[in-house]
């Protein structure tokens, strides 16, 4: 845990924990943020999104045994069922002080005490790097199949493709500056996901992955990965690379067109194995009045 002397420096690193209803894997989230051994200061910001379990209990708990460190946020209403994804983000960016800001959502967790300052030293000394991310262990909760979500990750930079078309990277181990993540438009269609948070770092700078396991990533029943949200994966992400060929002229737009076609492929699957024969052809209009596309033929 970071030193009470360190009050009166400046904030270095400001954690991002979204929460809801992660009772029972929040305390590992957070023991996991306030055992971080590091020569500078950090913050926590835990932005509760109106659990409906005793989440908000632990977080207050936390709170009032770590001030220095954990800084809450509660939401009265329920934000993300209102589509004010963007709200949350505010929210929480209103309270971020630190030059680079790491993630940890509230079912993931953090294992090795020294995580956040071998990331920092990386990016303080590497200026053009925008992000470094690290491997994790992978942890299948009851109701979860396990298997390797992000396959065999080095020592190394990682390009647009590598990562954004072959999933690599653990959302728990993320840090990323901060001057980069404030380019992300403020908006509903950008401010959550970790397409356009990676997109954008790989955009401003390079990305390095540690391929070190400081953190445990978790295969929930009702995580991001549960197979019933693989659709709305497909959407929001086709949604977020339509946005991001208008917004982001510098990334690289072959390699976001290819990825895009990849998404609308497997929507399109899904679409078809479900025998939903009229929002199929709804999407293929879709993806055919798009600039860019090149394999249509996968498809008739």
């Amino acid at each position: 845990m970071q030193d009470k002397l360190f009050y009166d420096d400046q904030i270095m690193v400001t954690v991002h924990t979204l929460v809801y209803n992660h009772e029972p894997y929040l305390r590992d989230c957070l023991n996991g943020i306030v055992m971080q051994k590091t020569n500078f200061r950090f913050e926590a910001v835990i932005h509760d999104d109106c659990s409906t379990d005793h989440s908000a209990d632990i977080i207050r708990e936390y709170a009032i045994k770590y001030p220095h460190i954990i800084k809450p946020v509660f939401e009265k209403e329920n934000q993300y069922s209102k589509g004010k994804e963007s709200q949350t983000h505010n929210n929480m960016y209103a309270l971020t002080r630190g030059k680079y800001i790491a993630y940890c959502e509230g079912d993931d967790y953090w294992i090795d005490p020294n995580k956040l300052q071998i990331q920092v030293d990386f990016l303080e000394s590497h200026p053009e790097y925008s992000m470094c991310f690290h491997d994790a262990k992978v942890k299948a909760e009851e109701g979860r199949d396990w298997y390797d979500c992000f396959g065999k990750l080095e020592n190394r930079d990682y390009s647009a493709t590598e990562l954004i078309k072959y999933w690599k990277v653990p959302t728990c181990s993320i840090v990323a500056r901060k001057d980069v993540v404030n380019k992300i438009p403020n908006n509903d269609k950008y401010r959550m996901g970790d397409n356009i948070l990676v997109m954008t770092c790989l955009t401003y700078g390079k990305v390095r992955c540690i391929a070190k396991k400081m953190g445990v990533y978790r295969l929930t029943p009702t995580g991001w990965l549960c197979t019933k949200k693989k659709k709305k994966n497909c959407y929001d992400f086709i949604s977020h690379y339509k946005g991001m060929v208008e917004d982001f002229p510098l990334c690289r737009c072959e390699e976001m067109y290819h990825n895009m076609e990849n998404k609308y492929f497997e929507l399109l699957s899904i679409l078809r194995q479900e025998g939903n024969f009229e929002e199929f052809e709804h999407v293929k209009d879709d993806y055919m009045s798009f600039p860019g596309t090149t394999h249509w033929e996968k498809f008739k």
